[in-house]
This record gives C-alpha cells, structure tokens and sequence, in this order.
C-alpha cells in the first residue's frame, strides 16, 4: 500500500517544506484547505513547485496531490474514498 499523508492547510508552510519533505519520503498527499480556488488549482494541475532559495537556487516538482474542502468527503487521487487508517500517523 501506498503511503499517504492528509496536511490540513495547503498554505505556503503546507505546500512548502512540509509537502516536499513528505513527497520525497514517498507520501502521497492530500491537503485539506477552506479555499475553494486553491483546492480546485491542486485538483487541477496535481502538481506544484517549490523554489529553494540560498546559495544556489533549487527548483522541486511535487506531485501525487490532491485537496478538498474542510466540509466535504475527501477522496484523495481517483474516487476511492479517504479514511484515517489509510494514512500513516507522523
């Protein structure tokens, strides 16, 4: 089984360090956000880039995402639903 990880908030800490320390470990993500336009861009493009900044500049694709409202079922990557147990405890 996949590993997957729920980020409740899709905000520059979420989708910044935290999602791409957890995508390089393998996790497959799902962020749970109240912004309807920016859970329906991740539903979009599944994919975001992180820029690291300092001594040279390093560009990171994160992928295997999904989002949804706070209020809604959350059916991360496809339409199989989401459950708790399915996601591995951090």
């Amino acid at each position: 089984m996949a590993k997957k990880a729920v980020l409740i908030g899709a905000g520059q800490i979420g989708r910044g360090f935290i999602g791409q320390v957890l995508c390089e470990a393998g996790y497959a993500l799902t962020f749970v956000d109240t912004s309807q336009a920016l859970v329906d861009d991740i539903n979009r493009y599944r994919q975001y880039k992180v820029i690291v900044m300092g001594a040279g500049e390093q560009e990171y694709v994160i992928d295997n995402i999904s989002a949804c409202l706070p209020d809604t079922d959350c059916p991360p990557h496809g339409a199989r639903q989401h459950r708790a147990d399915d996601c591995d405890r951090l």
